[in-house]
């Protein structure tokens, strides 16, 4: 939805039976339950109201919602989610890794109002690893 990962947990079966199917969620940004409590859950079920179970699936907007950015020269610039620890470097892998005429060692990383310098060549090469710090939410790796 937007670009965004949204994970749904469910203590029921989402679908009987063992084999692959596929999950599609019509998504309403203005839709909102008429009861509070209901709020961040939905109905399983499909558009025949005769099958339509009444097990709630909350919806976490805990996961996808933390990512950190990459911009410049890296193969595939964009957001990227933060769903477990990442390092800058394997950010900058992710990412598809660098482009023939980035700057390895002038790359930073943006939080908040702290620019934090980090040296591809030298992590690559083993040295200088207190620089492949962990990611947080917002930060954005630019690759000159």
């Amino acid at each position: 939805m937007d670009g965004e990962t949204v994970e749904l947990l469910s203590n029921a079966d989402v679908a009987a039976g063992s084999i692959p199917f596929n999950l599609y969620v019509r998504y309403e940004p203005a839709w909102q339950p008429n009861d509070v409590a209901a709020r961040g859950s939905f109905l399983l079920g499909s558009d025949d109201e005769d099958s339509v179970r009444p097990e709630v699936v909350r919806v976490s907007d805990t996961i996808g919602s933390k990512k950190c950015y990459i911009s410049g020269l890296v193969v595939r610039p964009g957001a990227y989610p933060l769903t477990a620890p990442k390092t800058v470097y394997e950010a900058l892998a992710e990412a598809g890794g660098l482009t023939d005429f980035a700057k390895a060692s002038k790359i930073y990383v943006l939080r908040g109002q702290e620019k934090i310098p980090f040296n591809y060549n030298e992590v690559k090469k083993g040295r200088g690893l207190q620089q492949n710090i962990r990611l947080q939410n917002g930060d954005v790796v630019v690759v000159p």
